[in-house]
């Protein structure tokens, strides 16, 4: 019972709003179609071809179905308007195919009017079949009513045919937004989760760039205490002495203050990749601050040399361009060898792009990585499922969002060359 119930809403109207709003907007496009071929054929007919009232009436049809598709007021009404427009020209077409001399070019009409009112307006079946049923009634005393019925339903199971494809296109145009919804929040759920890998890879950075300027401080403060104290019980004799104690340990004590604020604001840019606010940034600064992120993270003895141009200030994501720079870095940092390892970074200006190069002399990427060195995926380590390449994978994707790319070359046992590109 519900599902007849269901077939005959169907034969009526559209259960779902979003498929109807589009049927709408299909229709208000296609209606000017119809009249269109009333007018024409109206405007034909007039040359004798249909005794001129009938002619009169299709160009009527045409001008009047016209500004009913331009009005506003009658936009969700479209399709009904065209419906009732296409089945009294029909109907009018099929009355005068009596006479005899206009008998082809009225059966031309008809079958030219059901089927371009099909193809273009997205009619519900049961319009379709009421125009069929009408036309079919007002030719049944005509020779050709055999031709007309034929016409119909063939105009009739196109309807049909094309009101299937559009909801199939139209479900097909769901499920793929819908994936699409889903795989961003994958995607941004993989982002915070590379970041989180990055920060725990910079953990032991952050403690040892800390664990110098809070020693600093930590002393200072017990020695100006110390210093304040003794200053109480010195004779005046001695004081200068302690006052110029207090001012170097006051320099000091700012110095690594000042250190200690610039480290925890090199790490909150790496926090927060889908808040990143759009901003003025100079990429010279950018690259410092990742080197300065991972220099901790250097083996003994390697080196990294910086060769870097004046650039312009761009509008980017600082945090989102200087967490690619962080795990382009370490990745350098894990390719390169001991005492011999050398990355190198450098920046350039061209006319409408900037670029930075980081190159390494570490062991390079295979060949068979590097052809899918930006595909995602997952592999399964002991038992347990992990991402693969995300960290490539969200780095390029940082890139293109800013309307730039990122390459990467690779000669295994000659390092490595990653080039991230950037509008300007």
């Amino acid at each position: 019972m519900a599902a007849a119930r269901d077939w005959v809403r169907a034969l009526f109207t559209e259960p779902d709003e979003g498929f109807r709003q589009e049927l709408l907007s299909l229709a208000h496009r296609g209606i000017p179609v119809t009249a269109a071929a009333e007018g024409v054929a109206g405007a034909i007919a007039l040359a004798g071809l249909m005794p001129w009232p009938i002619a009169v009436l299709l160009c009527g049809l045409g001008g009047a179905t016209y500004a009913a598709g331009r009005t506003s007021a009658l936009y969700a009404y479209n399709r009904p308007i065209a419906a009732a427009s296409c089945a009294l020209a029909a109907m009018a077409a099929a009355l005068s195919s009596s006479a005899s001399q206009s008998q082809d070019f009225s059966l031309g009409v008809i079958a030219i009017l059901l089927v371009m009112t099909a193809a273009a307006v997205p009619l519900l079946p049961v319009q379709t079949i009421c125009i069929g049923l009408l036309t079919v009634t007002a030719a049944s005393r005509s020779t050709h009513a055999v031709f007309v019925a034929l016409i119909a339903a063939a105009s009739i199971a196109m309807a049909a045919l094309l009101n299937a494809q559009r909801r199939s296109h139209y479900e097909s145009y769901v499920g793929l937004l819908n994936a699409t919804e889903e795989f961003r929040a994958l995607e941004s759920r993989l982002r915070l989760a590379e970041n989180s890998a990055t920060l725990f890879r910079l953990s032991a950075a952050l403690a040892h760039e800390l664990s110098s300027p809070i020693g600093t401080v930590t002393s200072g403060v017990e020695t100006l205490l110390t210093v304040c104290a003794r200053q109480a019980e010195a004779p005046p004799g001695e004081q200068k002495r302690f006052v110029a104690l207090q001012t170097d340990l006051g320099r000091s004590l700012r110095s690594s203050l000042a250190r200690l604020k610039g480290i925890v604001n090199r790490f909150q840019r790496l926090t927060n990749l889908d808040e990143a606010a759009t901003a003025k940034a100079n990429l010279n600064d950018l690259v410092h601050e990742a080197v300065d992120l991972v220099q901790a993270e250097f083996p003994g003895g390697a080196k990294v040399r910086l060769e870097l141009q004046e650039l312009p200030e761009i509008e980017c994501r600082p945090q989102q361009i200087i967490a690619v720079l962080t795990n382009v870095l370490m990745n350098s940092i894990q390719a390169v060898n001991g005492d011999a390892g050398l990355i190198r970074v450098s920046t350039a200006a061209d006319i409408n792009r900037l670029e930075i190069r980081i190159d390494d002399n570490g062991r390079g990427i295979p060949p068979e990585q590097l052809e899918h060195i930006f595909d995602p995926g997952f592999q399964v380590e002991d038992g347990r499922v992990s991402t693969g390449n995300w960290t490539m994978f969200v780095s390029r994707q940082f890139m293109k969002d800013h309307g730039g790319d990122m390459r990467i070359q690779s000669e295994m046992g000659h390092g490595t060359t990653v080039t991230l590109v950037l509008p300007c």
